[in-house]
């Protein structure tokens, strides 16, 4: 019931700017509301437990990052979780949970605002208790929304006021991502599954929505398949590890000797990690007398 005289599905009351109203009843005179809002975890009944609300920033208050784990326990179980990790109190532009997280405990947040460095993107993995910054590399411009691969946890989008950036390995760097994108601020980042194929979805200011779709990050090629050689050597294959859509993050190669197959003997890489596009070679041999591999 969503009606103005029932409050039977109300989660939290007032989350104060002071961070002391948990309890407190909302009187209609906030100077902050939600901005942001994600769950995930243990969800009875199709209800989720872990619920996670973020704060505009309200000049020298605001900007909280509030956090409840169990969402059924009422409004007394919300406690602020934003610690130090957004001093200026601007915006929180959107929080994400990992939906690779069981528990709903690992989550991610993005802050607005010009903080002169770092402090734009947050990584939790223990429900807010503590964050890690993992903005690395990102521009300092406002970060404005976060969303996670749901195929591998550590692909993150990133839309901001200067565009789109990707992280290939869980924050620890970033890039521009895609090409022919406008140097716009995007809104709003989402994760689609259209007919099988897996799009991203960007909301921008003033120019529309954009969409690309999230393929494979790399693609092989082998120059040749089939090695003739004598008894006892080894055969090389030269091949190419070419980039999509402008991946640029190093890549480790690893190879297994057939089981009932040739080559039975072993298999090594070389070079065992690269950043496409290159080209690497792959060595094999086989433990009995042939004259192919």
């Amino acid at each position: 019931n969503w009606g103005p005289s029932s409050f039977a599905n109300a989660l939290s009351n007032k989350l104060n700017l002071n961070n002391s109203g948990a309890n407190t009843a909302c009187a209609a005179s906030e100077s902050a509301f939600v901005s942001a809002l994600a769950a995930g975890g243990p969800a009875p009944g199709g209800n989720s437990q872990v619920i996670y609300a973020g704060f505009t920033g309200a000049g020298s208050s605001g900007g909280n990052i509030w956090v409840t784990t169990n969402a059924a326990g009422g409004a007394g179980t919300w406690i602020d979780r934003t610690a130090g990790i957004n001093p200026n109190h601007y915006n929180i532009g959107s929080v994400a949970v990992d939906p690779s997280s069981a528990s709903g405990n690992t989550a991610y947040v993005t802050i607005m605002g010009f903080t002169g460095g770092g402090g734009h993107v947050f990584k939790s993995t223990n429900a807010g208790a503590s964050w890690q910054d993992i903005t690395s590399n990102l521009p300092d411009a406002p970060a404005d929304s976060i969303v996670v691969d749901p195929l591998n946890p550590a692909d993150l989008f990133v839309g901001t006021d200067v565009g789109v950036f990707r992280s290939s390995n869980g924050g620890a760097s970033w890039a521009a991502f895609g090409q022919f994108f406008p140097n716009v601020v995007v809104n709003h980042l989402r994760i689609f599954n259209s007919g099988g194929q897996v799009l991203l979805r960007a909301s921008t200011h003033g120019r529309g929505v954009w969409q690309i779709p999230l393929g494979p990050d790399f693609a092989f090629a082998m120059n040749n398949t089939i090695a003739i050689v004598f008894p006892g050597q080894s055969g090389a294959f030269p091949g190419t590890l070419n980039s999509v859509s402008g991946f640029s993050s190093a890549v480790a190669l690893s190879c297994q000797p057939g089981v009932t197959a040739i080559p039975d003997g072993g298999c090594a890489p070389n070079p065992a990690s690269l950043t496409p596009t290159a080209a690497f070679t792959l060595t094999a041999s086989g433990s009995q007398a042939q004259d192919y591999i």
